[in-house]
């Protein structure tokens, strides 16, 4: 089993444990292969980026009490969120062992790596929704434990913010 098949087995897990499945084509070849001068992990990355954050402010929209628009903000602030995003991707998916690269550093100093690996499992995301949609999308970032890290991300926010 190649180490794609692997990762494909780990995305369908979180999709559907009970019986799921990951046809992906390509996509998620495209979405792991980290090269400079083909750089379509960042394209589906962008794309994931989005849904994340869409996931983001469904959840807290359904909040009983609705975050103030500075709160929303430090919830998705950029390179503290990436190091989360790159642990929580590492942790769940193991994603230093399916990552192509040709920076050989990558794969010798990984702690390094936690933006590359948020913006790989940006990418995962963004290929689960162009091959099958926003809700199949929203349904694995549930599975893998996405939406519990949002509750505990924002209760120490508003900690933090009130005081």
């Amino acid at each position: 089993m190649s180490n794609l098949d692997e990762l494909r087995k780990r995305i369908a897990y979180f999709i559907d444990p009970q019986n799921g499945e990951f046809e992906d084509d390509d996509l998620l070849e495209k979405a792991t292969l980290i090269l400079k001068k083909t750089p379509a992990y960042r394209i589906y990355g962008l794309l994931g980026d989005a849904i994340l954050k869409v996931v983001v402010y469904e959840e807290l929209l359904r909040e009983s009490e609705p975050l103030l628009q500075g709160e929303m903000h430090e919830i998705n602030k950029g390179s503290e969120m990436n190091d989360v995003l790159g642990e929580f991707g590492e942790s769940k998916l193991a994603l230093s062992r399916y990552i192509d690269v040709t920076n050989p550093s990558v794969k010798e100093h990984p702690e390094k790596s936690l933006p590359l690996y948020a913006n790989v499992f940006e990418a995962i995301v963004g290929v689960i929704f162009l091959k099958y949609d926003y809700e199949t999308a929203s349904t694995f970032l549930e599975n893998i434990g996405y939406k519990k890290l949002i509750y505990e991300k924002t209760d120490l926010i508003t900690q933090e913010i009130n005081g």
